[in-house]
């Protein structure tokens, strides 16, 4: 049975994307896209997701600004950030605006759902 949450995922590569929608609409009731920071700023404002998972370097709109102005609105709003490079600057601009975790890239699904877990302080069903 899947836990009643909202995930919004920010992710510019399709095929990653893709695979982590699939992945997600295993565990939780709704899985919304969005494929730049631009159009996952947009989609927060609209739908009001209970947690955001969003890649850091994206064209239009990175996912560092994306998340410093949802955290401007919303500053208690769980995200959790992948990258396929070790940015020291972008994770330490993540944490400075209270980014609640880091996912490496290749990203592990199962590793990945237990830190959405972890965040939402919930254990899988």
């Amino acid at each position: 049975m899947a836990t009643e949450a909202t995930i919004l995922c920010v992710e510019d590569d399709e095929d990653i994307r893709f695979l982590i929608e699939r992945a997600l609409k295993r565990y939780f009731t709704t899985v919304l896209l969005a494929e730049n920071g631009e159009e996952g700023y947009r989609v927060y404002r609209e739908k009001k997701p209970d947690i955001i998972l969003s890649d850091i370097q994206m064209p239009i709109l990175d996912g560092i600004e994306m998340s410093r102005r949802i955290k401007k609105e919303n500053p208690h709003i769980p995200i959790i950030v992948t990258s396929a490079y070790n940015e020291e600057v972008h994770l330490n601009n993540a944490k400075a605006i209270g980014i609640e975790r880091y996912v490496r890239k290749p990203i592990v699904i199962k590793n990945l759902i237990e830190t959405i877990y972890e965040v939402m302080g919930k254990k899988p069903d």
